[in-house]
């Protein structure tokens, strides 16, 4: 205990001495730390989850491939009216299994620009817990039954079209030339990020004539599966499921193979982007590593001078050694000091130590007669 409050007076004494530079150091840290939770989070809510308001976990998007040719598989992409209908009525692991398409036409008869909208399924609203619209009701599975041409509008369209008429419900509006019911008013809602201005009926598609899929429901793949996962299922069982139901569709059209895949609808799951998430990930790593090498060699040239240099400085010609600056003056003083000591020394090795000279006795070295 005596240690770390000396540890801690040390600390307090070196912040009171350096404040400016400990308030830079602590401002710093906090906005970094802030800024990364920050981005953090707002990747997080765009690319690592689905586009939805709340249950993310339990939210399941179904990708479908079809081929005749087992040898070169197709791209992972929409779901037939068929097998929508297959899995829906006998997944065991997904429920609220909803599917929609995107379509855009003018709306009235006075504005020419196209109006994002979708076809939909009656329960669409239900897979994103839409309970409650604002105004009128939701569509129900009647609608789609018996192709009732009516919609439902989104609040901002309803406010920014129609001024919030309190009286727009039950009336008729025109969508690509064809008189539809306004039956509703959804609130706002994620939506998977569609933002989609109206949402009709799927069977109403060719009364619409914006195509013709409902009448090849075992051809044409072009609607949007989405779902929620039953408790206790996972992903993986779901696809397998799936699968596994698709195997029999497979068996009433002959020759034809599909596979399909089930995914938590975030953007890095989609099948379509996996690849590039690889090389992009693959291009980050070796960005990363580039730099850390960059680093090593600099501080490795700087520690082997003698001396690290800081990063983006350059030493001055008195801080880099003599074997870097030959040419300077007190270096040559320098070297020839230390070659004339070198000098004395060799020839001090080579004449042997000096000698001592004798000193003469103060008796003589003759005998005195006597």
């Amino acid at each position: 205990m005596w240690a770390l409050w000396e540890d801690l007076r040390f600390s307090a004494r070196s912040l009171r001495k350096h404040a400016l530079l400990s308030t830079v150091v602590i401002a710093t840290l906090t906005l970094g730390v802030g800024f990364s939770a920050g981005i953090f989070t707002l990747i997080n809510a765009i690319y690592l989850r689905a586009k939805i308001d709340k249950d993310h976990d339990s939210f399941a998007e179904v990708y479908s491939v079809y081929t005749q040719d087992p040898t070169r598989p197709g791209r992972p992409d929409r779901t037939t009216l068929e097998d929508y209908l297959a899995f829906r009525d006998r997944a065991k692991s997904l429920g609220k299994l909803a599917a929609h398409a995107g379509i855009e036409a003018p709306l009235g008869d006075d504005d020419p620009a196209e109006t994002r909208a979708q076809l939909v399924t009656s329960n669409f609203f239900s897979l994103y817990d839409v309970e409650r619209p604002i105004m009128g009701r939701l569509l129900e599975p009647e609608d789609c039954s018996e192709a009732r041409p009516v919609v439902v509008l989104s609040d901002r369209l309803w406010r920014d079209r129609f001024a919030s008429d309190p009286h727009l419900i039950g009336k008729v509006i025109h969508f690509n030339g064809q008189p539809v019911t306004v039956v509703g008013v959804a609130p706002e809602f994620s939506e998977g990020g569609n933002h989609s201005k109206a949402w009709f009926p799927y069977t109403l598609e060719t009364y619409l004539k914006l195509g013709a899929n409902l009448l090849k429901p075992g051809e044409a793949a072009w609607l949007n599966v989405q779902g929620r996962l039953n408790p206790g299922f996972s992903h993986e069982e779901a696809g397998a499921e799936l699968r596994l139901l698709a195997s029999q569709q497979d068996r009433l059209h002959p020759g034809r193979n599909s596979t399909h895949i089930v995914t938590d609808g975030s953007w890095v799951q989609a099948p379509e982007l996996r690849n590039r998430m690889i090389w992009i990930v693959a291009m980050i790593m070796g960005i990363l590593t580039i730099l850390i090498l960059h680093m090593y060699e600099r501080d490795h040239i700087a520690a082997r001078e003698g001396r690290r240099a800081p990063a983006g400085v350059r030493p001055t010609a008195a801080q880099r050694p003599c074997s870097a600056r030959p040419t300077n003056a007190s270096c040559r003083r320098s070297s020839s000091i230390m070659s004339a000591s070198r000098a004395r020394g060799f020839r001090r090795v080579s004449t042997g130590p000096p000698s001592i000279p004798m000193r003469k006795s103060s008796r003589s070295s003759t005998r005195t007669p006597h």
